[in-house]
Parts: structure tokens; C-alpha cells; sequence
């Protein structure tokens, strides 16, 4: 009962803040925030798995198809959990501080474009990277690899 009763809150407490942000005119502050809270849950959804005595996502995604990973497979995957934590961090930060700035355009191309592109480029640079570190390693193809991560049944 109470698991299905956290997202009703929570879709009730959102509501009441755009109707509150609507009344006080402070509607556009919506767009500037949801640019912040996805990445932000990102971060916090990767991050957690860093603490100490958990196993980092990436390494849970690949254990899950793989089975155990030698040393050095666990280390990169380690590593590569805490370097997408750093790219949701530079995304929060550019996306936080481009409205001080005034400039409505600049912002709307990182938001809607850059973000975008640039978590595109690190997820099939790291690809290719991965394939040369490892190049023992069975790596399936682009395609497979994105069915393998979306498939994933991870519960943390």
C-alpha cells in the first residue's frame, strides 16, 4: 500500500508547486529546473552505488550479462560509474548557471542540444575505449550493447 502511495505523494507535491509557481508568475523557473532535476536524479541513481560496501552500477550492468568481471573489468566499470556521476555534474552546473546569464538562447542550446550530444559522444566514446582496453573481452555490437543496458534488471 505504502509503495503505491510514495508516487501519488509525490505527483501531488509536484502538482502544488507548478500551480503555486503558476500563481506567483514563477512558471519559467519550471524550465530552468527540469534540465537540473533529471541529471540530478541521474547522478544520485549512479552515485549511490559508489558508497562504500555497494557495487557500482556499471559493474551490477555488466555482472548481469557477464557474470563475475576479472579485477581490471571491475576497476574500469568502477571508474566509468564515477565518470558519468562527472558528466551529470558538469550538466547540472553549465544548466544552473547559464540563466544567471541572461542569455535565454545559449541556455536553450545547451539544455536541448549540447546536454544531449555531449552524453551521446562519452556513451559511444566509451564504447570504443572499452573495446580497445579490453579487447579480449566478448563486446557486443553498439546495437546489442544499448538492448543489454535498457534490458538490464538491476534493483538497487
Amino acid at each position: 500500500m505504502l509503495g503505491q502511495l510514495i508516487p501519488w505523494l509525490i505527483f501531488s507535491a509536484l502538482s502544488a508547486m507548478a500551480l503555486l509557481l503558476g500563481y506567483f508568475s514563477w512558471a519559467l523557473y519550471l524550465l530552468y529546473v527540469t534540465p537540473i532535476i533529471i541529471p540530478l536524479g541521474l547522478l544520485i541513481f549512479f552515485g549511490r552505488t559508489l558508497f562504500s560496501g555497494r557495487k557500482p552500477l556499471i559493474t551490477a550492468i555488466s555482472e548481469s550479462v557477464h557474470g563475475p568481471l576479472p579485477p581490471a573489468m571491475q576497476k574500469y566499470t568502477r571508474l566509468l560509474t564515477q565518470l558519468w556521476c562527472l558528466v551529470f555534474v558538469i550538466i547540472i552546473l553549465w544548466s544552473a548557471i547559464l540563466p544567471w546569464l541572461q542569455r535565454p538562447e545559449l541556455w536553450s542550446w545547451f539544455t536541448n542540444v549540447i546536454n544531449y550530444g555531449f552524453v551521446g559522444a562519452f556513451f559511444v566514446i566509451e564504447f570504443m575505449v572499452r573495446k580497445k582496453l579490453f579487447p579480449e573481452h566478448k563486446h557486443p555490437s553498439f546495437i546489442q550493447y544499448i538492448r543489454i543496458i535498457i534490458q538490464a534488471n538491476i534493483r538497487r
